[in-house]
């Protein structure tokens, strides 16, 4: 004659799918809250990355010997830019082009007041989910902005 259950099997029977609906109802928070630390990381480290670049160019303007004695910004430029480049080497050469593509890239006022501006759409696009919106919610361009009296 068989035995009845214990009443710890017939508990571990009664429980059978609960697990599968709590981690139903638990991963999209936890999914939201791993992406958006990901996307936030990845938007500071292109923020961080933009500005360390745009002083190292302004850096490398300063170092320039020029013909005259002021610096033209058409003498500046290419300086400017292939240091952009090198800085920024370790990224995508599509986000590197994006960022200098701007026609504010590089200015200069007539007090020799230059600035270097970068800027990109972010590299992980939000996700939207239901009752919370979009993850993360990041402004539509990323800017690193330097600048310097040569």
């Amino acid at each position: 004659m068989a035995k009845p259950p214990s009443k710890l099997a017939a508990f571990f029977q009664a429980q059978r799918g609960v697990v599968a609906i709590e981690f139903a109802l638990i991963f999209p928070v936890l999914f939201a809250l791993v992406y958006a630390t990901i996307s936030y990381g990845m938007a500071f480290l292109l923020l961080q990355s933009f500005t360390y670049a745009a002083e190292d160019a302004l850096r490398a303007a300063l170092a320039t010997d020029c013909n005259a004695a002021i610096c033209t910004v058409a003498e500046l430029k290419p300086v400017v830019s292939a240091q952009v480049s090198q800085s920024l080497d370790w990224l995508s050469t599509s986000i590197v082009n994006e960022a200098v593509a701007a026609n504010d890239f590089f200015t200069c006022n007539a007090d020799m007041l230059c600035k270097v501006r970068l800027s990109a759409t972010p590299i992980l696009p939000g996700i939207t989910l239901p009752l919370v919106g979009e993850v993360p919610d990041l402004p539509e361009r990323l800017v690193g902005i330097a600048s310097l009296r040569l």
